[in-house]
């Protein structure tokens, strides 16, 4: 059992998509040390938004942020309490200075996540990913406006929260 947590740990990909009975991406890579996961200044990558609310983190949500930086992305992290586990690297942002928090107003954590993330790509722009979301190469589009989508084995397509957008987009 591998502790994410502990700055000495050094995990490779496929040890670690095996404990969360996910498909091995390829080709392998292995993921540096937490302290040496700081987004690389010099590669003027855009961050990554993301929000969470409640319950520490899970190593899934531990391996997509693990992923974002190991790319150069800065990541900031919404939320409205302290989060524990948030890893060192990692921006913690006021979800306050986007939508005030209101407990009585959401039933539903699910309801609260999308209204947040379409206020914040409404009024800052940028890429927003979900914390289920790994990248295995750097988020490099070009294109203003990105939604992402996964190929079903039926041909269908399911939405998958991958989204870049301008602020004051419309579609927001």
């Amino acid at each position: 059992n591998h502790s994410l947590m502990e700055p000495e740990t050094k995990l490779a990909w496929p040890d670690f998509w095996h404990e969360i009975g996910a498909r091995k991406p390829s080709p392998p890579v292995v993921v540096p040390e937490w302290s040496s996961l700081e987004p690389a200044p010099h590669l003027f990558r855009e961050p990554i938004n993301c929000f969470w609310h409640g319950a520490p983190f899970s190593p899934m949500e531990l391996v997509s942020i693990r992923s974002w930086l190991y790319h150069g992305h800065p990541v900031h992290l919404w939320c409205y309490e302290r989060i524990e586990g948030v890893p060192p690297a990692v921006t913690r942002m006021d979800a306050n200075e986007i939508m005030p928090f209101n407990v009585r107003k959401w039933r539903h954590l699910a309801h609260l996540a999308d209204h947040f993330r379409g206020e914040l790509l409404f009024q800052r722009g940028g890429i927003w990913l979900d914390l289920d979301m790994v990248l295995n190469r750097p988020f490099d589009y070009t294109d203003d406006c990105v939604i992402g989508g996964e190929k079903e084995p039926d041909g269908s397509t399911r939405p998958v929260l991958v989204l870049k957008m301008p602020a004051g987009a419309p579609i927001m």
